[in-house]
């Protein structure tokens, strides 16, 4: 798919050899405006009161501009783990006193508590 400004850049490469003088701009607007393959754009450029060639550009621009937001975005909530949280681990009361003794610390790897070599994910990659 074509990019407002490759469009345009193609039409002034035409328009060059055409010899249109002051009426190259209004050409080039009224052929992106019937150009658009876009209903909502081409509506949206009808409406406007004295559309220039500039204003159409910018209109036809940011339009790309927001269908771009809108596939990341959507693209964002494809995907659960982006906002997933890791769930805490419940710490019984044979755990905290062992930890208040010294036995037994949070654990780096999986953030349970437990042994210093009884981690189920020691020697693992991390992922995060």
């Amino acid at each position: 798919e074509e990019s407002i400004d490759q469009f345009v850049t193609a039409l002034r490469l035409i328009a060059k050899d055409c010899d249109f003088k002051l009426l190259e701009d209004d050409l080039i607007r009224d052929r992106i405006v019937c150009g658009t393959n876009s209903e909502r754009v081409k509506e949206r450029l009808l409406r406007e009161h004295d559309l220039t060639l500039d204003r159409a550009i910018n209109i036809c621009r940011s339009t790309e501009e927001s269908k771009k937001q809108l596939m990341s975005m959507s693209a964002e909530k494809e995907d659960p783990k982006i906002h997933a949280v890791k769930p805490v681990p419940v710490v019984d009361s044979e755990e905290k006193s062992n930890m208040t003794h010294g036995k037994m610390d949070r654990c780096w790897n999986c953030g349970f508590v437990h042994g210093r070599d009884s981690c189920p994910e020691r020697g693992k990659k991390c992922h995060k």
